[in-house]
């Protein structure tokens, strides 16, 4: 993980030999404006990961209503995946930039969603650090702040609103 902190530092020089890049602050905005989708393979693998368990959890259980509900979540990664699919194929324009805002929101959600569906599933044993299902939530925690923009942030929370 990552910790943003603010660093002054004075008198300190770098040869530009040693140095890889510059950007400002407005350059850095247009590169996460079109990196929107940057995290959404990770938070997608997680969601199949999480139905992975959901899955084990019912054949070790025998349990169909688990079956189930993991058939549910399978389809909603599919429509998911699709969705991003058909924008990122489309132009960049500020109706799409808006879209695809919506989209990683939708799928920090499901993320989380997912993993706690897998604690719910899994019960009391999901509290034990050594647990895979504490693990697939702190996860899903990580990927709600990875990459997150003040834009990002916002859909996120409209969501949960």
């Amino acid at each position: 993980a990552s910790g943003t902190v603010v660093l002054n530092c004075n008198k300190l020089i770098i040869p530009k030999s040693r140095v890889l890049k510059v950007i400002t602050p407005e350059q850095m905005s247009i590169t996460d404006s079109g990196a929107v989708f940057g995290v959404t393979p990770q938070i997608l693998g997680l969601c199949t990961e999480c139905v992975r368990s959901i899955t084990r959890l019912s054949e070790n259980r025998n349990s169909p209503s688990l079956a189930e509900h993991a058939q549910k979540l399978r389809e909603e990664i599919t429509t998911m995946r699709r969705e991003i699919d058909l924008l990122r194929s489309e132009a960049l324009n500020e109706e799409s930039k808006s879209k695809s805002l919506e989209l990683r929101a939708e799928c920090i959600v499901m993320g989380v969603r997912f993993a706690h569906a897998v604690v719910a599933a899994t019960g009391g044993s999901a509290n034990d650090r050594s647990n895979s299902a504490q693990r697939l939530f702190r996860e899903a925690m990580f990927y709600t702040l990875t990459a997150q923009t003040k834009d990002i942030q916002a859909a996120t929370l409209n969501l949960l609103a």
